[in-house]
């Protein structure tokens, strides 16, 4: 059932190892110019930050032809030969790296999946608030990430997109049931470092189960887009999941004052993509 709980939280919505961690950017990298979601360091200015005035590293996210996220309709095609095996439940490691709560496995090896008949296995997972696919126009309050490459070819990325709806009834997601005691633990990096070493990959059990569920029985939308945060490299195998898992709004307030908004703005249309980039057009405008 949909809920309408937080209207007005929706009114403000209008590889390598290095190759992965591009995903999210860690802040503690100092060649690389640190990007935010607001102002003159939010998306809409992302391909103009620099370091040095030289070098831009994030050009791509204006000049890209296939950008994501994108509204996911019924132009988007199928997914095809798709799984995951992951195991019920297994240890991660959690930290608030500065953009998002990302939950990366401590034996990656032992979570595969297989994706357009491919085999890849699972590096991380993180969270997106609000979610930044839209499901035909539809925005939802929360969408995870969770981050492959493949397994005899590193360099090759493919993102499973899972979107997470409000209810009013219920525990909510099991997955999100195992991360919630550890919200309260996390510290945020201050200048590109922790307050609480300590509480730096704090090691949690989570429950995968209800992934491997709604990815085995659901209809899944395939397509070849792009990171959706710097430096918005293309050639991802995105695979979005159209029926969303449950989410409180208990634990979406806890993950709302820990992640605040890291949101990008929907891209080029899929089934008529314009000549030029989103941003490239508005350059020049």
């Amino acid at each position: 059932m949909r809920s309408f709980l937080l209207p007005s939280f929706f009114l403000s919505l209008s590889l390598p190892s290095t190759l992965v961690s591009a995903c999210l950017y860690k802040r503690e990298d100092p060649t690389l110019p640190p990007y935010t979601y607001a102002g003159e360091t939010g998306p809409l200015r992302w391909h103009n930050l620099t370091v040095d005035g030289k070098n831009f590293p994030y050009r791509k996210c204006a000049t890209g032809k296939q950008q994501s996220p994108i509204d996911i309709t019924d132009a988007v095609p199928l997914a095809v030969n798709t799984t995951t095996t992951f195991p019920p439940s297994g240890e991660f490691t959690i930290e608030d790296n500065g953009h998002s709560i990302e939950v990366t496995p401590r034996k990656p090896d032992d979570y595969k999946s297989v994706l357009g008949g491919q085999v890849y296995k699972l590096s991380q997972f993180h969270f997106h608030l609000s979610g930044e696919h839209r499901l035909r126009q539809e925005p939802f309050p929360l969408e995870a990430h969770f981050v492959h490459t493949k397994l005899d070819d590193e360099k090759k990325l493919a993102v499973i997109g899972i979107l997470f709806d409000l209810v009013d009834t219920g525990a909510g997601d099991a997955l999100l049931q195992s991360i919630y005691p550890k919200l309260d633990g996390l510290q945020k990096p201050v200048h590109g470092k922790r307050e609480k070493k300590e509480k730096h990959g704090d090691a949690l059990e989570v429950q995968m189960h209800s992934v491997n569920n709604i990815v085995d029985n659901s209809h899944i939308r395939s397509y070849s887009g792009s990171l959706t945060t710097p430096p918005c490299s293309e050639e991802v195998s995105w695979y979005v999941v159209e029926e969303p898992l449950a989410i409180t709004v208990k634990q979406f307030n806890k993950m709302r004052k820990i992640i605040k908004f890291n949101s990008r703005v929907t891209q080029n249309d899929y089934a008529n993509p314009p000549k030029e980039n989103l941003l490239a057009l508005c350059e020049r405008a």
